[in-house]
C-alpha cells in the first residue's frame, strides 16, 4: 500500500552500523555514549547493527557477558523502537587493540599463519600483518574449537533467540569478519578443501539448530567470499 510515511518493514530499510570492523574505536567522540545515542535516534536509519568479537561477548567460558555498550543500544532501540542486527566476529583483523578470539580458545587452539597472495590485494594483507592478531587463523576444524563454538552459540540463542528486539544473526562464520573468507592472503587455516567444507557446514547446522526463532543471515557475496 503505498504511503507518504517511512514504514518499517520486517528485514527491509537502512540499516545504521553503529559498530563493525574495529568495534567503538570507530565512533570518533568523546562522549561514547552519547554519540551511540545519537547513532541510534538517526532517522533515516530504521535498523541498528553491531558486530562485536567473541572476546568481547564471551571473555570467559560460559554466559555471554555483554560489554556495555552493547547494553546501551540494545536499551536505546528499545526506546527508540529500532531493531537490533548483529554478528560476532572470529577474526577482526581491524581490531589493533586486542585479537577476536578470547584467551580461553586461543590456549587450546592451533593457529595457522597467512601468507601474502601476491595479487593486486597486497598492500591490503601487509596492512592486515602488521596488526599482530591478523597474521593468522585459527584451526577453526580443531576439536577444542568447535566444542567452544557451540557453547557460544547457545549462549547466544538463550539470549537472543526470539528475543522481540533482534531483527536477525548474521551467522558466525570462519575468516576475516566472520564472513567466510582469509581475502587478501593465499591460504586459508583449513588442511584440505573437504575439511573446510564439512568444518563450515557443521558451523552453520550448529547455529540452524538453536536459533529457531530469529531469523539468520549469511553473506553469499561471490566476489569475496572465497578460500
Amino acid at each position: 500500500t503505498p504511503s507518504d510515511e517511512v514504514v518499517p518493514n520486517y528485514g527491509k530499510g537502512l540499516i545504521t552500523y553503529i559498530t563493525a570492523d574495529m568495534g567503538v574505536e570507530e565512533i570518533k567522540s568523546d562522549n561514547l555514549s552519547q554519540a551511540i545515542e545519537d547513532l541510534v535516534r538517526f532517522p533515516l536509519g530504521q535498523q541498528l547493527y553491531i558486530r562485536p568479537t567473541w572476546r568481547e561477548v564471551q571473555p570467559r567460558p560460559g554466559n555471554l557477558q555483554l560489554p556495555d555498550y552493547i547494553k546501551l543500544v540494545f536499551d536505546l532501540a528499545k526506546k527508540n523502537n529500532k531493531r537490533v542486527g548483529l554478528r560476532v566476529q572470529m577474526s577482526a583483523p581491524d581490531y589493533s587493540h586486542a585479537p577476536a578470539l578470547p584467551d580461553f580458545v586461543l590456549e587450546k587452539v592451533p593457529k595457522v599463519d597467512l601468507v601474502l597472495s601476491g595479487s593486486e590485494d597486497k598492500a591490503a594483507a601487509e596492512r592486515y600483518l602488521q596488526n599482530p592478531h591478523a597474521r593468522y587463523q585459527p584451526r577453526f576444524d580443531d576439536p577444542f574449537f568447535q566444542h567452544a563454538f557451540r557453547d557460544l552459540v547457545a549462549a547466544m540463542a538463550s539470549e537472543f533467540n526470539g528475543n522481540p528486539q533482534v531483527e536477525f544473526i548474521d551467522t558466525l562464520m570462519y575468516g576475516f569478519w566472520g564472513e567466510g573468507h582469509t581475502w587478501p592472503f593465499a591460504n586459508n587455516p583449513f588442511p584440505d578443501y573437504p575439511t573446510a567444507e564439512r568444518t563450515w557446514v557443521q558451523m552453520l547446522e550448529v547455529q540452524l539448530e538453536h536459533f529457531t526463532k530469529t531469523p539468520l543471515l549469511t553473506n553469499t557475496h561471490p566476489a569475496e567470499v572465497r578460500l
